[in-house]
């Protein structure tokens, strides 16, 4: 899974500079902070009896404005050392009662098929993920396709990145297709239509 963090550039000439950077959702990281402080006590003596513990994560972000929710198995691994897996559909309601991002879990390490919304329910964006070879090894490029605001099935871009266990492979493109065979031309800005 990933996280979406909103990086606002300046506006100018052509709109938004830089619209968003994903971030890997990394459960080392920082996941397991939020859910190992979760369990309840119940769970704890669950686990303790090698008992797996599924149920329905919630917490906050963003301060406080942004609440997930979506199903987690539990295990214990070693002395107090759990392993946290987030499975299925999830959520993101802002604090104003829209759902601004949901996710299903695809059952591959941390990949997500992602949709991204505007405030009025319409999508403004759609992230998955496919298999690629680079350089004679295996490799996962993410696709981000975005949609313009004033017809949701019009897409504008599609960002492509390329990844291997969390690490870049090569630089970022930008296409007008999601095979990636129509690169935007040099200079081209994104700009939210």
């Amino acid at each position: 899974m990933w996280l979406l963090a909103g990086l606002l550039g300046g506006l100018g000439g052509g709109g938004l500079v830089l619209l968003l950077q994903l971030i890997p959702y990394n459960a080392e990281k920082w996941g397991n902070k939020e859910f190992r402080r979760s369990l309840t006590s119940d769970e704890i003596i669950q686990l303790g009896n090698g008992q797996v513990v599924t149920k329905t994560q919630t917490y906050f972000q963003n301060g406080k404005r942004s609440k997930v929710t979506g199903p987690l198995r539990v295990e214990l691994v070693g002395k107090d050392e759990y392993r946290f897996t987030p499975y299925g559909h999830w959520q993101q309601i802002e604090s104003e009662g829209y759902i601004s991002c949901e996710w299903d879990h695809t059952g591959i390490a941390n990949e997500a098929t992602t949709k991204y919304f505007n405030p009025n329910g319409t999508l403004w964006a759609f992230r998955y993920v496919v298999p690629v070879v680079l350089n004679n090894d295996s490799a996962r490029e993410h696709r981000m396709i975005y949609f313009k605001a004033s017809n949701p099935l019009d897409t504008i871009a599609v960002q492509h990145q390329y990844k291997k266990d969390g690490k870049f492979l090569k630089k970022e493109f930008w296409s007008f297709d999601a095979p990636g065979l129509r690169p935007v031309p040099r200079g081209w800005k994104f700009r939210q239509e």
